[in-house]
């Protein structure tokens, strides 16, 4: 199974929805999870018509800013949405092949400081009322775990980064490093004054872990972008067969 994670940037634009169709179909993602779609109500009706093969549901962008996402192959995944806020989406994915199922979330990180300790807690608090170990959280977090994940630029507020630490451990979330590079975001400027973060992750529960098989994460190429497409990639009949033999 193949989960795939992007900060968009916004999709009223045609010119840039090509890019979501993507993972759909030349990567071969089963689910792809979108933020900042920047689609208010009125475009949403047109955008499901440009994605009408895959099942969604969204969102909407408060103004102009934020906007969630998901996308999903109907014919083997199924979806429902358990709750929908502002800055993160909570579901429930089913594979139909497998009838392995779990909680996925969709987050995209405020970036107001003051809004992301309300962000994390209310996801904590959201987490907990389910399978808290086969949990899976992706998306652009807007956050970083300490300074090594971050490269120029002016140095991240110490305890914004140990919020944001404090929130995977109270999740108990084990961090999927990528296989092919570190850094999501790239400003895209040039010697001096180029910055590199790693503000998109996936995190998965310990059940994941202790399932005793290898979550691969890679990431795609900027595409001309300044935030790059995330995936995330397991081997579905293994871990239903391990699900089954802990059931």
């Amino acid at each position: 199974m193949k989960i795939s994670s992007w900060n968009a940037r916004g999709l009223s634009a045609p010119d840039k929805r090509h890019l979501v169709k993507r993972p759909l179909t030349k990567m071969n993602s089963d689910v792809f999870l979108l933020q900042e779609m920047k689609i208010k109500v009125e475009k949403v009706d047109e955008f499901k018509k440009y994605c009408c093969k895959w099942g969604g549901h969204f969102q909407y962008a408060i103004g102009s800013m934020g906007g969630l996402g998901i996308l999903w192959k109907p014919d083997s995944i199924e979806v429902r949405c358990i709750s929908s806020y502002d800055f993160w989406m909570a579901c429930s994915i089913k594979c139909k092949r497998t009838n392995l199922c779990f909680p996925l979330f969709n987050i995209y990180g405020p970036i107001r400081t003051e809004d992301k300790l309300r962000v994390w807690n209310e996801i904590t608090i959201q987490a907990n009322l389910g399978e808290l170990g086969k949990v899976i959280m992706a998306g652009d977090f807007n956050a970083i775990l300490d300074f090594n994940d971050k490269v120029g630029g002016l140095r991240k507020p110490t305890k914004v980064m140990e919020d944001f630490r404090e929130f995977v451990y109270n999740c108990r979330l084990v961090d999927v490093i990528p296989k092919n590079g570190k850094f999501t975001w790239n400003n895209r400027r040039l010697k001096f004054s180029n910055i590199l973060e790693r503000l998109d992750m996936f995190f998965v529960g310990e059940w994941w872990m202790l399932s005793n098989h290898t979550l691969k994460t890679s990431i795609e190429p900027h595409c001309g972008l300044d935030l790059s497409q995330l995936h995330l990639q397991f081997p579905m009949n293994k871990l239903a067969a391990k699900a089954i033999s802990n059931f």
